[in-house]
């Protein structure tokens, strides 16, 4: 089980994505997000998700039906964006 950073990230004129980010970039994400911050950019933390796929796309793949469930009763369901 791999376990990955979720963040909503949104830019300031736009729409939401959620940036799933796996351990091994968690150093470089945390100052890439810091940056988008302070460039205008809503950064929220989401909460950490273990998916079984050691496979860039299965993982994004089940990623975005974790997703697609904490947002079911919302009107937009974010894209998720993977950082591997």
């Amino acid at each position: 089980m791999t376990d990955f950073g979720l963040f909503i990230v949104r830019p300031p004129q736009g729409v939401a994505t959620v940036a799933a980010i796996h351990p091994s970039r968690a150093d470089d994400a945390r100052v890439t997000l810091k940056k988008l911050r302070s460039g205008g950019f809503m950064i929220k933390a989401l909460s950490k998700a273990s998916v079984p796929s050691t496979e860039p796309e299965g993982a994004r793949l089940q990623l975005q039906g974790l997703v697609n469930g904490m947002f079911e009763q919302a009107p937009y369901r974010p894209a998720v964006s993977l950082v591997w």
